[in-house]
């Protein structure tokens, strides 16, 4: 993966399901090996390369 790619993430249900994004061989902000998305929330994530991402925003 091109380092510096944004990935927008947005949830837009109300169910109580459990949206969990896992990265794998990688890593997001230096030790997750996944996300959880809660209900109405869009998280902005940046890739620093291969196997690292960065959360830009979460809102």
């Amino acid at each position: 993966m091109r380092a510096g790619r944004v990935f927008t993430v947005k949830r837009v249900d109300n169910s109580t399901n459990t949206v969990t994004i896992g990265f794998s061989g990688g890593t997001v902000d230096e030790t997750d090996a996944t996300i959880t998305v809660g209900n109405r929330v869009t998280y902005q994530l940046i890739t620093e390369g291969s196997n690292k991402w960065q959360t830009i925003s979460r809102f």
